[in-house]
């Protein structure tokens, strides 16, 4: 049988996980709806976005030495999508680029339709 300094020990442990227990419930209420509008704007700016970045290449030689293949620069016209999310942006920033990189608007119209190039990457126009 339980002794009385036990009861009182087991009673004690009791109230004191149980205020606990109500502080962490009280805490996870203030979180969730109290602090709401705070929260949900920590969450979106911390928000993640995943791009995709092309190798480097490198020179290919041969068992001798010799260069198989060399790199080449070249220039690269690209743009962000977001700038040219709207069809008006994006028909008045392609009529204006047609000129300077030698290129229709219809061309440039379906570069950007062309589904190779990732949602969240720069277009490369020429």
């Amino acid at each position: 049988m339980a002794t009385p300094a036990s009861r009182s020990r087991l009673v004690s442990l009791g109230i004191v996980a149980a205020i606990l227990m109500s502080i962490l419930g009280i805490r996870m209420w203030f979180l969730q709806s109290v602090k709401l509008e705070l929260n949900e704007d920590i969450v979106l700016s911390v928000r993640t976005r995943t791009i995709r970045l092309l190798p480097e290449r490198g020179r290919i030689f041969d068992a001798k030495g010799r260069i198989v293949a060399d790199n080449k620069r070249i220039l690269t016209a690209t743009i962000d999508r977001q700038v040219i999310k709207k069809d008006s942006n994006r028909a008045e920033l392609f009529a204006r680029l047609s000129g300077p990189l030698q290129m229709t608007v219809e061309a440039l119209e379906r570069r950007y339709d062309d589904k190779r190039y990732g949602l969240l990457e720069a277009l490369p126009l020429k």
